[in-house]
């Protein structure tokens, strides 16, 4: 048996400034590794099959009015696209794979989706489960996150076309119409912004 539980919130904690700090450092130490450690040395770039999908899947689901913002949105992001750092990932760093007990992380679980891609998305990972206001307390921890920002935004705005993904691919109706909801909520606000 592990020890510790996945968590949801930091207000479950007496001193979330140490688990904080402890996730900080796991992952700047798991981005830090050598890249070769990788065998195949392929990105994984889930955004990509999002995009590719974007036009004739998922665009047409969403209404009218957040379709711009999507398409722009993507459209910007593949423009920056080679340039992204390429670092070892978990890959799927949401609160369900952290496990804590008195106030420290305890351990990290479910590395399936480990391999290289942008740092950013385990971030975005994190803050998806934890609130936009764990970027500035990571951030004394992990100051390299600070040029990330934009990219955690738009990893955070994907996962709800991920859902979407699995809704159609699973025929999971209740997975499609959750991440239908979820796309029209991150793209209003990006439409907003």
């Amino acid at each position: 048996r592990l020890a510790g539980e996945p968590f949801y919130s930091l207000d479950d904690f007496a001193d979330a400034g140490r688990l904080t700090q402890d996730l900080a450092s796991f992952l700047r130490s798991l981005h830090g590794l050598d890249t070769g450690l990788v065998a195949d040395g392929q990105r994984e770039d889930g955004w990509r099959e999002i995009a590719d999908r974007l036009p004739g899947e998922l665009l047409p689901m969403l209404s009218v009015s957040i379709r711009p913002a999507v398409e722009s949105t993507f459209r910007r992001f593949a423009e920056q696209a080679d340039a992204l750092p390429l670092r070892i990932i978990h890959g799927d760093f949401g609160t369900g794979n952290i496990l804590a007990a008195h106030d420290r992380v305890t351990e990290v679980i479910d590395f399936a989706g480990c391999g290289l891609g942008d740092p950013a998305y385990d971030l975005a990972s994190l803050v998806a489960g934890l609130g936009d206001a764990l970027l500035p307390r990571l951030l004394p921890h992990y100051p390299e996150l600070a040029a990330m920002t934009g990219r955690i935004a738009f990893y955070r705005a994907c996962f709800p076309l991920l859902d979407m993904l699995f809704g159609l691919d699973h025929d999971d109706p209740a997975a499609l119409a959750d991440g239908i909801a979820g796309a029209e909520r991150a793209f209003a606000a990006v439409h907003r912004g």
